[in-house]
């Protein structure tokens, strides 16, 4: 979560997880694409707040040569 002060609002960009520590190296770190859950959390915040933002934006890091990964996004699909 960020805030946005051009905005003025608060900005959920996305959910840990879990992973150990900050951005710790060799460690993973997996997150939740909040976007895809974006209806999902306007039905449930709904008159709480003013306005949801969801940020749709993507950020990539790079994986490590040695380590395992898997496609949670679209094996719902």
């Amino acid at each position: 979560m960020r805030f946005e002060p051009n905005k003025r609002q608060w900005v959920l960009a996305g959910v840990t997880s879990y992973g150990r520590g900050c951005g710790e190296p060799n460690y993973a770190g997996v997150y939740t694409r909040v976007s895809v859950y974006r209806d999902w959390l306007r039905s449930v915040v709904n008159d709480n707040f003013i306005e949801l933002a969801v940020d749709d934006s993507t950020t990539t890091t790079k994986r490590p040569n040695n380590g395992a990964s898997c496609d949670l996004i679209n094996s719902h699909k």
